[in-house]
C-alpha cells in the first residue's frame, strides 16, 4: 500500500514537473523498501534463532538425562566393587595363616568365592543422546566450548572405564578356571555347595574331598591379590575421574539451560 501511494505521488510530481520533489520520493521509496527487507531478514534471524536454541536445549536436556543415568549406574557399579573387597580382604588375610585356612570350613570358602568373584563388573554406560548429537549434526547447535570439548571426547572416557572393568574381567576368568581345576578341587564337589546341584539324582562326590587346597595355592592367592588391587584402581582413580567428568558435563549444562 505504502509503496503504490509513493508511486502515485512521483507520478503527480512528473506529471507537474516537480523533479526535485520527485527524487526525494523515490529515495523515500527506496529507503522504505530497504527498511523492509532489513526487518523481513532480522525478523527470520530471531526464528531461525530461536528454533536454534530450541534444538540446542532439546539436545542439552537429554543428554543431561542420560548423564545422570550414568552417575547412578557407576554409583552402583562402585557400591558392587566396595562391597566384595570388603569380603576379599578378609579371604587374603585368611591366606596369610595356615591355621585361619585350617578353621576354615569348606562352606564358607565357597561363599567367599561366590560372594566375591561370581559376578562380572560391567557398567551400563548409556550412549544414545550423546551419539544422536554426533551424528544427526547436532554438534553445531551447542554453543557451549566446554560442552562441546566434553562430547568430542566422550569416547576416550567410556573407553577408560570399559577397558579396566574388562581387565579386571580378565582376572576373574583366571580365578574361575582354577577353582574349577579338577586337578585342585573336585568340580562335582564344588556343585554340591549348590542349592539347585541335586545330589540325590547326580550323586555325592567320590573319596575325601577339600576346598583348603585352594587357599593354600599361591597362584589362587596371587590371582586374588591382583584382582584386589585392579578392584581398587577402580575405586580410587577410574571411577573418580568419570563420574568427574559426568558431574562437570551436568553442571556445564544446568548453567546452560538457567541462562
Amino acid at each position: 500500500m505504502m509503496i503504490k501511494f509513493f508511486r502515485k505521488i512521483r507520478q503527480n510530481l512528473l506529471k507537474e514537473g516537480k523533479t526535485t520533489k520527485y527524487f526525494k520520493y523515490a529515495i523515500g521509496e527506496i529507503v522504505l523498501v530497504v527498511i523492509g527487507i532489513l526487518i523481513a531478514l532480522q525478523i527470520n534471524n530471531w526464528n531461525e534463532e530461536n528454533a536454534n536454541h530450541k534444538k540446542q536445549i532439546d539436545y542439552l536436556k537429554s543428554l543431561k538425562n542420560e548423564m545422570e543415568s550414568n552417575l547412578q549406574n557407576v554409583n552402583k557399579e562402585e557400591q558392587h566393587i566396595l562391597d566384595f573387597m570388603k569380603r576379599e580382604e578378609v579371604l587374603v588375610k585368611i591366606m596369610s595363616s595356615s591355621k585361619a585356612i585350617d578353621s576354615t570350613s569348606d562352606k564358607t570358602i565357597f561363599k567367599f568365592y561366590f560372594d566375591i568373584y561370581n559376578d562380572d563388573v560391567i557398567t551400563n554406560i548409556e550412549t544414545g543422546a550423546i551419539s544422536e548429537i554426533i551424528s544427526s549434526g547436532g554438534l553445531q547447535y551447542i554453543k557451549n566450548d566446554s560442552i562441546r570439548k566434553l562430547i568430542a571426547s566422550w569416547d576416550t572416557n567410556t573407553y577408560l572405564v570399559k577397558y579396566q572393568e574388562e581387565n579386571l574381567k580378565e582376572t576373574l576368568k583366571e580365578i574361575d578356571n582354577l577353582f574349577f581345576d579338577e586337578e585342585l578341587i573336585s568340580t562335582r564337589y564344588v556343585y554340591s555347595f549348590l542349592e539347585s546341584f541335586d545330589t540325590q539324582k547326580l550323586g555325592e562326590p567320590l573319596g575325601t574331598n577339600s576346598l583348603k587346597p585352594l587357599l593354600q595355592s599361591k597362584k589362587f592367592e596371587s590371582l586374588c591379590l591382583l584382582h584386589y588391587g585392579k578392584s581398587r584402581v577402580m575405586i580410587i582413580k577410574t571411577y573418580p575421574k568419570y563420574k568427574a567428568s559426568l558431574n562437570q558435563m551436568i553442571n556445564l549444562i544446568n548453567i546452560e539451560i538457567d541462562k
